[in-house]
């Protein structure tokens, strides 16, 4: 996104906000399983 900026491309705000939320929820839901997962290991 900055290189794109840089460059005089403007991106929205939007293709970065959603692929983060994404990898934020998928990571909360990593760290959920394993956690349980060790519990009954």
């Amino acid at each position: 996104m900055l290189v794109a900026d840089g460059l005089g491309h403007h991106v929205p705000k939007g293709y970065v906000d959603f692929p983060l939320a994404f990898s934020v929820t998928v990571e909360a839901l990593n760290l959920r399983f394993r956690k349980n997962a060790r519990r009954r290991a």
